[in-house]
């Protein structure tokens, strides 16, 4: 009787199976439907350009809004200028922060990431074809103490704990990740309890380089090459925003002595300068800014030769964008605004930058020509009490650098360490 049963049932669940098959409704062609679920979508009402003063003079830019729902930062090119990757969060969808691309071409968008974390800080590949990002999916499951704390500040779908005027900050635990933008493939880059983000790829080694508070009280500037992990920077400091120079002999960052309560998230109120990390280790440090204000967010241009940063340095509580040279000795203002501009990037071209703006309390991407920079303001560092100016405005030869000491304490390294090249910053 068995031996009857088994070829019966057999004939009946493959009888069920093509009626479902014959049942099926054709497949619907979607453009740039990943594997995720998420179609690209076109981006509805956007608001009029915005009229932006260029530097000191009365002129205007016309900036262009890319974003208009929910709240939208971290914008970054890709590698053929023809996308961009952002940080949404507030939306009809989705409270939490969850990484998008946006097909500038047709004015479409498509979500990226589906987490219940909060992600942040994306990052194009080399290749154009991955991501690189933080979230705080996994350390929210993983840390009983971290769990604890955030579930009184949590969104229905999300964390929603960030700083005041600092949205797309993950001010708790966060790891890095490599995705691929179908979503298919996904890599957890880093596995330590508490933030790792803010990363950037050298173009040409693939190494990461990115922000970490491993050390109490302290934020320390990490690389990433292959599976070995080094600390580049130490002492009582915050370091957010690495960035690699195009030719991957330095990077840039954004600092500020640390304090307990901002050992996390830099605080816009605390002076930050810009740092230039050198050297064939980047262990040579030079100052690029100083003096009060925050000098935030750098970002090189392609032609290696300056870097874009905001700055409420101009007085009024507002951030603007400005320019300085790699030899830190010509500051140029780049707009006059009464609203933030923050977290500025280059297109692959260098003519035109993204950038965050913060206007009537919502945060949105807008994009613009590159403004011609105005006259120089001087050098970042002020000089020492009693010097004679330099006559000439023209960049100069770079200082020499002063080396910092750094035998990094507790870090992975390995025979294999970091070969000579850098990276540069560019964090919220």
């Amino acid at each position: 009787m068995k031996y009857i049963f088994v070829p019966v049932l057999l004939a009946i669940l493959t009888l069920g199976a093509s009626c479902q098959r014959s049942q099926k409704k054709p497949d619907v062609p979607v453009v740039d439907s990943p594997s995720t679920g998420a179609a690209a979508k076109p981006v509805e009402k956007l608001g009029p350009p915005i009229q932006v003063r260029s530097g000191e003079n009365s002129s205007s830019l016309s900036a262009k809004p890319l974003t208009s729902s929910g709240e939208n930062t971290d914008a970054r090119f890709s590698p053929d200028g023809t996308r961009i990757l952002f940080i949404s969060r507030a939306r009809p969808s989705h409270k939490q922060a969850q990484v998008y691309e946006l097909y500038l071409g047709r004015m479409t968008e498509k979500r990226i990431t589906f987490h219940d974390g909060d992600d942040g800080a994306p990052v194009y590949h080399p290749d154009g074809q991955h991501l690189l990002f933080s979230s705080a999916t996994d350390e929210i499951k993983e840390e009983p103490y971290v769990i604890d704390r955030l579930m009184k500040n949590y969104y229905p779908e999300g964390l929603a704990k960030r700083g005041k005027d600092k949205p797309g900050d993950i001010n708790e635990g966060s790891e890095l990740y490599l995705q691929s933008l179908h979503g298919r493939v996904i890599d957890r880059l880093t596995r330590t309890a508490g933030f790792d983000s803010d990363p950037d790829v050298d173009a040409k080694t693939k190494r990461v380089v990115f922000s970490s508070a491993r050390t109490k009280d302290s934020m320390h500037i990490w690389l990433l090459n292959g599976k070995n992990q080094v600390r580049l920077t130490e002492g009582q400091v915050i370091d957010r925003s690495p960035r690699f120079a195009p030719d991957a002999k330095a990077i840039v960052l954004s600092r500020t002595k640390a304090k307990a309560e901002r050992a996390v998230a830099a605080d816009d109120s605390a002076d930050m300068d810009l740092i230039l990390l050198e050297g064939n280790d980047f262990r040579k440090t030079r100052a690029l800014t100083s003096g009060p204000g925050s000098d935030l967010y750098p970002a090189w241009n392609p032609n290696g030769e300056e870097i874009i940063f905001s700055s409420n340095r101009g007085g009024g509580g507002v951030f603007n964008l400005y320019s300085i040279d790699r030899a830190g000795q010509c500051v140029r203002r780049l707009t006059t605004s009464d609203f933030d501009q923050l977290q500025p990037g280059f297109s692959p071209d260098g003519k035109q930058i993204v950038f965050t703006g913060k206007r009537e309390g919502q945060h949105h991407i807008y994009v613009m020509d590159y403004p011609k920079p105005s006259d120089c303001q001087g050098p970042g560092v002020a000089p020492p009490k009693g010097a004679v100016p330099a006559a000439s405005t023209s960049p100069g030869p770079a200082p020499s650098p002063q080396t910092t000491p750094a035998a990094p304490e507790g870090t992975t390294t390995s025979s294999s360490a970091p070969a000579a090249t850098a990276a540069t910053p560019a964090a919220l």
